[in-house]
């Protein structure tokens, strides 16, 4: 397993590692409301971010500024 999991980049590993987690450990209550949230939030920024057509250094450039 380790052999297969060097082959695949990060973003792949992270992928899976977040549907694992979420499968293993789903949201209830008060949190649910507070990641539902967060990643509504989340979903927004990267369209817009999209369409606004940023890089991602001039993003961070500006937040650091």
């Amino acid at each position: 397993m380790p052999g297969f999991l060097s082959k695949l980049d990060r973003f792949t590993v992270g992928l899976i590692a977040s549907v694992s987690a979420g499968i293993l450990l789903p949201c209830s209550g008060v949190w649910d409301t507070v990641f539902s949230r967060l990643s509504d939030a989340a979903i927004i920024l990267l369209f817009f971010l999209y369409g606004a057509k940023l890089s991602r250094r001039s993003v961070w450039e500006g937040l650091m500024h």
